[in-house]
């Protein structure tokens, strides 16, 4: 005789539940149909966030690629609380003719986890490699974006790359243009410091 447990695994008196739908009794071949097509509802949507996710994934840097990034910039743009970063890698185009594109990838991605772990450290997760090149943007609020900045440009430092010298410089605006342009005023900048120590130095 079949005795019904309860979920201590304690026997307990009546008859087991059986599945119903508005009083009336589920058939056996519809309990399975509607497991069936759960189960396969749900390995459905995982493969489709996997998808969605690599649909906006750069495959180099593991950060949000150009797709991401552009989908992002409007609403950035629009939000005056939110500052836009850009980096860039300084003599990037020198390494690239010197020691060839992996040696180049190998900076770029150096650079994306600098700027990554510059933006995880303030609690900010907004990173994209936002250029088919060297280009790292984030989106991050006003208070933390100085901060950001210094610490990406710190973590980075400046490196050896065969015979050449590489740093990162990061630029700051409330969009994108403006972004571009401070980015371009520190990059010089940091040219000119480099010409006065090797001035001084030699």
């Amino acid at each position: 005789k079949y005795q019904p447990r309860n979920p201590t695994g304690q026997f307990v008196e009546g008859k087991p539940q059986v599945p119903s739908r508005g009083g009336q009794t589920i058939p056996l071949r519809e309990r399975f149909i509607d497991k069936t097509e759960t189960a396969e509802s749900e390995i459905l949507r995982e493969q489709r966030d996997v998808a969605e996710r690599e649909a906006n994934t750069d495959e180099l840097t593991g950060l949000g690629n150009q797709r991401a990034w552009r989908r992002a910039l409007p609403t950035a743009e629009a939000d005056s609380s939110t500052i836009i970063l850009t980096g860039d890698i300084n003599n990037m185009k020198a390494v690239n003719d010197t020691q060839g594109k992996d040696a180049g990838d190998a900076i770029i991605k150096r650079a994306a986890d600098a700027f990554k772990q510059a933006a995880e450290e303030a609690g900010e997760s907004r990173v994209f490699r936002s250029g088919i090149g060297d280009e790292i943007s984030a989106l991050v609020p006003a208070g933390k974006a100085e901060a950001i900045q210094r610490r990406a440009e710190e973590i980075f430092g400046e490196q050896d790359a065969g015979n050449q010298k590489v740093s990162f410089s990061v630029g700051r605006g409330d969009n994108f243009t403006f972004d571009e342009s401070d980015l371009t005023a520190r990059k010089t900048a940091r040219k000119v410091v480099r010409r006065i120590d090797s001035r001084q130095t030699g």
